[in-house]
């Protein structure tokens, strides 16, 4: 993934992947990609324990992003701080991870995880930014990553199996999202001038470091008293938790007219931190809870 990402930024610098192609690859990752991974997911026989601890993995997620919540409104001060802190990228970043580390059917619980992050991202990171504009929650339940999971849900609970006449051309498109989100933060990463911020970098630490180890060492401290038998499922919250930022929190930001180019370094610098802070923080995990 590290190799993905400095492809990314070396085709940007080339002049290769610019900002409109970014933006246009970002698009089919968010309209089209992450939204298929979730549904072919789902396309297997129900299981009462699987739909167990897909319920699970809901209230986890629920905790979870209350603590991001309340964290940030306790700890900082600034709109575009708070969205950092709140907000992970569970889907560009933490699908790719998750698939890697836990397996493939982890994407069925990264789902819950997801839904949960759609609506902090609409609700409490949209009204921080824009106080004073009206939240369209039209947005939030028409979007492409919402509908795919109602669907893939009615598909599951209904037990209802696809051919695989659809599923296979699905799969071609679902195996393009870890390279292509690897790609755009590749790019992403390029297209800011971090170097210009360096001297802010106490000011732009804390929210990072919250973000990055604050809050999945609190995962973690959490994650010890869940039983053994649901392991995988406080791996996944984990690693989700433990993202970097959200790029949707920089468009957010651009659209309420606030300093957009701060929160994209950001989420750059808390991305590139992210490929040391994640391992490190697993590694603690898993001593912790063998104890």
């Amino acid at each position: 993934m590290f190799i993905l990402i400095g492809i990314g930024y070396t085709l940007h610098k080339l002049g290769i992947l610019n900002k409109t192609v970014s933006k246009s690859l970002s698009d089919i990752l968010i309209n089209l990609t992450i939204p298929i991974v979730i549904f072919l997911s789902f396309n297997k026989p129900y299981n009462n324990i699987d739909a167990t601890n897909l319920l699970i993995s809901f209230v986890f997620s629920i905790i979870a992003h209350l603590l991001f919540i309340l964290t940030a409104q306790l700890l900082l001060k600034d709109p575009i701080d708070k969205n950092i802190v709140a907000i992970p990228n569970s889907g560009f970043m933490g699908i790719p991870l998750v698939s890697a580390i836990v397996g493939e059917y982890a994407i069925f619980y990264i789902s819950a995880y997801m839904v949960v992050n759609s609506i902090v991202q609409w609700t409490y990171g949209y009204n921080t930014l824009s106080p004073h504009n009206k939240l369209s929650l039209k947005k939030l339940f028409l979007s492409p990553l919402i509908i795919s999971i109602l669907i893939s849900l009615f598909v599951y609970f209904m037990n209802i199996q696809i051919s695989s006449i659809v599923t296979t051309p699905l799969t071609y498109l679902g195996n393009m999202n870890t390279p292509l989100a690897m790609l755009v933060l590749g790019s992403f990463l390029a297209s800011s001038n971090i170097k210009d911020h360096l001297d802010e970098l106490k000011k732009n630490l804390p929210p990072i470091l919250i973000r990055l180890i604050l809050l999945p060492l609190i995962c973690v401290l959490l994650g010890f008293f869940v039983g053994k038998d649901l392991d995988f499922l406080r791996r996944i919250i984990l690693i989700l938790s433990a993202s970097p930022a959200a790029i949707s929190v920089a468009l957010f930001t651009e659209k309420a007219k606030l300093n957009s180019n701060r929160a994209s370094v950001l989420i750059c610098l808390s991305t590139l931190l992210s490929l040391f802070t994640i391992p490190i923080i697993l590694e603690i995990a898993i001593s912790f809870w063998s104890l």
